[in-house]
């Protein structure tokens, strides 16, 4: 099956989900907001496929993924994309509701998988998901959670890692009243003025240097200059 055929919307789903009842086949379900795929999502997905027939990878839509702010970083097209890329994977739904409980009393999973840090997890939304998994007669597992990963701590040291003048631009952007016709604008009116550029000069000093011998005490290498060169950096 090829990537787009693994994407399906809840009529698809439901008309496969009769059909594999009929062939007594068994349905495994994650869910998840999936945003940066990392080593732990793929060894939970691949538990999960060992799990049944086939494996369902529902996914929380963009208005219902409540990470805070610029969550998801992926858009839910691309996020289904790359679910769908990979071989454990057999379908994958863009779920637009706030958790999975509609999905799971619609579909009625064979299998529910979660993390392992669910299993001992009293968040009222996943009890309700558990309860009418199991009230339909499925039956919730739990993966090993042996690589533990967390995308939104990835993405938080990823923020962290942008130099705080990359971060002022990128707020400067995002204002409301600033639209990207006001900035284009600006550069318009710009154009045949005198800018004065204030900053620092940087030259780049290279020795060229001879190397006659290695020292025979030590591995450290005995070397002469014979050129020195400069030129304009930055």
């Amino acid at each position: 099956m090829g990537q787009s055929g693994k994407i399906l919307d809840r009529a698809e789903l439901l008309r496969l989900r009769e059909r594999l009842r009929g062939e007594g086949r068994t349905l495994v379900q994650c869910h998840g907001c999936f945003d940066i795929v990392h080593p732990g999502h793929i060894r939970h997905l691949r538990f999960a496929r060992a799990q049944g027939a086939l494996l369902l990878v529902s996914i929380t839509g963009d208005g219902f993924v409540g990470k805070g702010e610029g969550r998801p970083l992926i858009p839910e097209e691309l996020r289904a994309e790359n679910l769908a890329e990979l071989d454990c994977v057999d379908l994958v739904h863009i779920d637009r509701s706030p958790t999975a409980l509609d999905l799971l009393r619609d579909l009625q999973p064979d299998i529910y998988i979660k993390g392992s840090e669910y299993e001992h997890n009293n968040d009222p939304r996943f009890r309700a998901e558990r309860d009418a998994v199991e009230a339909s007669g499925g039956r919730v597992v739990f993966s090993s959670g042996d690589v533990v990963f967390s995308s939104t701590a990835l993405i938080a040291s990823m923020e962290h890692s942008v130099d705080p003048f990359h971060k002022r631009l990128a707020r400067l952007t995002q204002r409301p009243e600033l639209a990207m016709a006001d900035l284009h604008g600006h550069i318009e009116r710009m154009r045949g003025r005198r800018l004065l550029v204030v900053g620092e000069v940087i030259r780049d000093t290279y020795v060229l240097c001879d190397q006659p011998e290695v020292a025979g005490e030590s591995p450290v290498l005995t070397l002469r200059p014979i050129e020195r060169r400069e030129y304009d950096g930055g």
